[in-house]
């Protein structure tokens, strides 16, 4: 009977040692998922803060692009106006021309 009782003592003293170890173990489990959430928030935060960064320069450099879009139209309406203008005025210029060319071609 006394034999019975150091092996139930001796199973309950290795069970308690089984569950500090283990308890040992969560704890550490625990403060390890922690640390990871941690450097999850921060990498979320560093990553929500990047996209909008990136987010607002590219809408900066599309309005760019439309403003240089405008300026672009806006030049090249100027240049076909004034081919449109020399052209018309090389028309009169020839125009003037003819009634001199009649008359110093019909002496």
């Amino acid at each position: 009977m006394v034999q019975r009782v150091e092996d139930e003592q001796a199973r309950s003293t290795n069970a308690e040692h089984q569950l500090t170890e283990m308890k040992n173990i969560l704890s550490k489990q625990q403060k390890s998922i922690h640390e990871q959430e941690k450097g999850n928030y921060q990498y979320q935060r560093e990553l929500a803060e990047t996209t909008h960064t990136y987010e607002s320069k590219i809408a900066e450099l599309q309005k760019k692009l439309e403003g240089e879009n405008a300026r672009s139209n806006a030049a090249e309406d100027q240049l076909r106006q004034m081919k449109r203008l020399i052209s018309d005025r090389q028309v009169i210029s020839q125009v003037r021309l003819i009634p001199d060319f009649l008359k110093t071609g019909s002496q």
